[in-house]
């Protein structure tokens, strides 16, 4: 049963938090392998990341091949440090998955007020992982929420404010080109890092735009489900680090996202201007 009392206001955009047993309902959706298998094979290959893993969280970009080459998916994943596997939209092609998306959002909006927003969206994925496969070193846009299903892995997890971890030029390009592995990761830094044990039932709910890297664990092939959040307050974030990114490149010294709220409510009047005015013009043009 979930804790009654757990709110996750404090932690919402800005740190790490384990959520209580519970409060994750995964009932609706078929875990088994088998079945997951059949899902990622019904799944269009823009909804699929499935990579060879590199060792150290140093790795850098993993390289990429395709699942349908892949011929016994529970063969590779016997094999230690050989694949590492994300998907993404579950919910639009298996209704158990769109039914957990939907309680979980009910769920969550309760708790946090900007997610009764129509613009909020939430999507649901896996990460399916050979022991031993580490994800390197990167960070994401969205708030994200990481329940571990099957084998275990550890959360190697940086402060989301850390500009000399996570440079503002990267922040910039994450915002506008998607580009998530970071080349900023030092063995020493470990010392700033937070680690989370996640075993089978846990839930971790981790904030956008902090680095992290993942280490799976030996004993068995991983399986986590997540759920991101795409919120009012990430596509402000977004957008006024592409703002940024255009007046660096104008030669401006652009303040920090986060440093100067005043002169983020002013740069996000500009920047909300300058994507209506891109939208009516494609608009015209289409």
């Amino acid at each position: 049963m979930a804790s009654a009392h757990f709110s996750l206001q404090p932690a919402w955009g800005c740190r790490p938090s384990l959520l209580p047993a519970g409060w994750l309902d995964l009932t609706p959706a078929d875990t088994e392998l088998a079945s997951i298998e059949r899902l990622l094979r019904r799944l269009p290959e823009e909804q699929l990341r499935v990579r060879l893993p590199g060792n150290t969280p140093g790795s850098g970009a993993p390289q990429r091949v395709r699942l349908r080459d892949i011929t016994d998916l529970r063969a590779e994943l016997a094999h230690p440090q050989r694949l590492h596997l994300q998907a993404a939209g579950l919910h639009l092609h298996d209704s158990g998955f769109a039914e957990v998306a939907r309680r979980f959002r009910l769920r969550l909006s309760q708790d946090i007020a900007e997610l009764r927003a129509p613009s909020t969206e939430i999507t649901i994925g896996l990460f399916l992982s050979s022991g031993g496969a580490v994800a390197p070193f990167h960070a994401d846009q969205e708030h994200n929420f990481l329940c571990q299903v099957v084998g275990d892995k550890k959360m190697h997890m940086f402060p989301s404010g850390d500009l000399e971890i996570f440079p503002c030029l990267l922040r910039e390009r994450l915002a506008a080109e998607d580009i998530h592995v970071l080349e900023t990761y030092r063995p020493e830094l470990e010392s700033r890092a937070e680690v989370a044990h996640l075993v089978p039932g846990t839930v971790l709910y981790h904030p956008p735009m902090g680095p992290h890297w993942v280490d799976t664990g030996r004993d068995s092939y991983s399986l986590s489900i997540s759920l991101s959040v795409v919120s009012p307050s990430v596509d402000r974030t977004l957008l006024l680090h592409k703002l940024n990114r255009r007046l660096r490149r104008l030669g401006w010294r652009p303040s920090p996202v986060g440093r100067n709220p005043a002169i983020d409510d002013a740069k996000w009047v500009l920047a909300r201007a300058m994507r209506g005015m891109t939208r009516l013009s494609r608009g015209a043009r289409g």
